[in-house]
């Protein structure tokens, strides 16, 4: 409230705990990424695909009212991803807001392992490759890396990757990803409480293919580190 943002938040311990579990791309839950509309209320950006919450029927765009039978209406994000946690194989009540309708759905709980890259050659255009960036783990640039050099073996002279829906998370996954097309000179600057700025630098993109980068109003934090990058190095078109 001091800070008048409504993106910073408190870290108590098990909500730190909580994230630090979220960005190393395993955990167990609900399998869902939320974050907050523009009237502050709690939404489901997208269930995790294969995950407990998309085999209980929650669609992206759900808007969460409370969290078995508690209104979740004041509560921070944070505290809000902390309810939907839980021990594998416990069941958590999810309300919510679905076209003015409330509905209720009775989500088991399991470990969430998230493949947080995903991608193929396009059927119809088999000269462009397509890569989905879900969110940003430890894990992710590793897959990225892998699956652009799969493709790559198949041949493609154009790529599209989509951050569409992507909130964000590890700040080195992004920077790292962005070190494959930034040429020589910084992807961020991060300046500190006291002032102090830490440039991350680019050593020379190696990827020299044209690139298109989707983004939407839900691409946020490490996603708009990476769009950043991108588009200031004029090294991808942004879309969206």
């Amino acid at each position: 409230d001091a800070l008048g943002d409504r993106y910073s938040t408190y870290l108590d311990v098990a909500s730190t705990n909580s994230l630090m579990d979220d960005v190393t791309g395993s955990f167990s839950g609900i399998g869902v990424y939320v974050g907050l509309n523009q009237d502050n209320q709690v939404v489901i950006v997208a269930p995790v695909e294969g995950g407990p919450s998309e085999a209980a029927g929650i669609q992206s765009g759900d808007i969460v009212i409370a969290v078995n039978d508690t209104n979740i209406g004041g509560m921070s994000l944070d505290k809000v991803v902390l309810m939907m946690k839980g021990e594998v194989g416990t069941k958590v009540d999810i309300t919510i807001m679905r076209d003015q309708k409330l509905q209720t759905f009775t989500v088991t709980r399991d470990i969430i392992n998230e493949v947080t890259v995903s991608g193929s050659i396009l059927e119809d255009q088999p000269d462009i490759a397509y890569m989905r960036i879900s969110k940003f783990a430890v894990t992710t640039s590793d897959e990225f890396i892998k699956l652009y050099n799969d493709l790559a073996g198949e041949g493609f002279s154009g790529l599209i990757i989509d951050i569409r829906d992507n909130g964000g998370g590890e700040v080195n996954a992004a920077c790292n990803i962005a070190q494959l097309f930034v040429p020589e000179g910084p992807i961020v600057h991060i300046v500190d409480k006291h002032g102090k700025t830490e440039t991350v630098n680019a050593t020379g993109g190696q990827v020299k293919v044209p690139v298109v980068l989707l983004v939407n109003g839900h691409s946020a934090s490490a996603s708009e580190i990476l769009a950043g990058a991108l588009k200031d190095t004029q090294s991808a078109t942004l879309v969206g």
